[in-house]
């Protein structure tokens, strides 16, 4: 039999102590892989005690911002405490979660993310990572805030509602350079959002990037009084003031002989003064100077609020929240 298998392994010419010697050795190596195969098996753990069924859960830190100076508040969102709670306390019944009472953030904690969010323009994880939630539940806190300083917008940003508010405004006015019966100076500013692909079209500006074309209305103390955040880039700035409640309500009662402000884009109406186009006199030249150091007021006031809130400004990238929620921030 050793001599046919031989044969058949045309090992017929090789010692046959040496064949048998070698399959010992293969068959030894063989037996010894797999004893280490059976001993590596044993020493792995099983699966239930590798991974469990339920993760244990990772308390999360809260602690108070106004436990920071107030140099540190500032710069982190861009209010003093004072302001902080009283937006806190504005809004505190639309905050007040009677879910998991024990392990509810608190309202100051919420507005306070919020004004971070706003006030850096970064991502919402970056932003729930720093005030100890998630960026899910950041994101309901941050709807859960909007909707709730949105219920409160008329009774900040609104324009003169009696004739002794609209005397007062114009009074104001008329001290920075003589300007007579002004109560506000009107423009339009482009907020950078990123937009779905279907509508990038309709939202792409003159500057070819996708924004919304912001209506708003200054005082002479930099107050805002009036805002529209509904049309997109594409819209020309006279177009969203026709759409909007300016006309209505410049032709009302409260600011009979009143003027708003607006610059060269502008229609000139009975209630909107536009600088002169070729002054031919020192008058018109006159006009226009006054004019300018007047309305100038609202640029100041764009850099202003866009420094403030990065989120608005390009410098702080764009906002890639939907059409809608990106109105209530702008508004917010």
């Amino acid at each position: 039999m050793i001599a046919l298998a031989l044969a058949i392994l045309g090992l017929e010419d090789m010692p046959v102590l040496l064949v048998l010697e070698q399959a010992a050795q293969q068959a030894t190596q063989r037996r010894r892989r797999r004893i280490r195969r059976v001993r590596k098996a044993q020493q792995i753990p099983p699966v239930h005690a590798v991974v469990p069924c339920r993760q244990p859960s990772i308390p999360r830190i809260r602690a108070n911002p106004f436990y920071l100076t107030p140099a540190k508040i500032h710069t982190l969102y861009r209010l003093d405490r004072d302001t902080i709670t009283t937006i806190v306390e504005l809004i505190q019944e639309d905050l007040v979660s009677l879910i998991n009472i024990r392990t509810a953030i608190s309202p100051l904690l919420k507005v306070a993310s919020v004004l971070n969010f706003l006030a850096t323009g970064t991502y919402q994880h970056t932003v729930g990572q720093m005030h100890g939630m998630s960026q899910s539940y950041f994101s309901v806190v941050l709807n859960q805030v909007l909707d709730a300083l949105l219920k409160h917008a008329r009774a900040y940003i609104s324009l003169p509602q009696t004739p002794q508010e609209a005397t007062a405004t114009k009074i104001a006015s008329h001290a920075l350079v003589g300007m007579p019966n002004v109560i506000g100076a009107l423009n339009c500013t482009h907020i950078k959002l990123v937009v779905p692909h279907s509508v990038e079209v309709v939202y792409r500006n003159q500057k070819l990037y996708h924004s919304i074309n912001v209506q708003m209305v200054y005082d002479a103390s930099k107050i805002i009084t009036h805002c529209c955040a509904r049309y997109p880039g594409s819209t020309h700035d006279a177009m969203v003031l026709r759409n909007s409640s300016l006309p209505r309500y410049m032709e009302g009662d409260v600011v009979r002989c009143g003027w708003l402000l607006g610059d060269a884009g502008y229609p000139l109406k009975a209630w909107l003064l536009t600088p002169v186009r070729n002054p031919q006199n020192r008058h018109e030249v006159d006009f226009n100077c006054a004019h300018t150091r007047t309305h100038v007021v609202i640029e100041q006031a764009f850099v202003l609020l866009k420094a403030r809130f990065r989120c608005l400004s390009r410098s702080g990238g764009a906002l890639i929240d939907g059409l809608e929620k990106v109105g209530n921030i702008i508004m917010v």
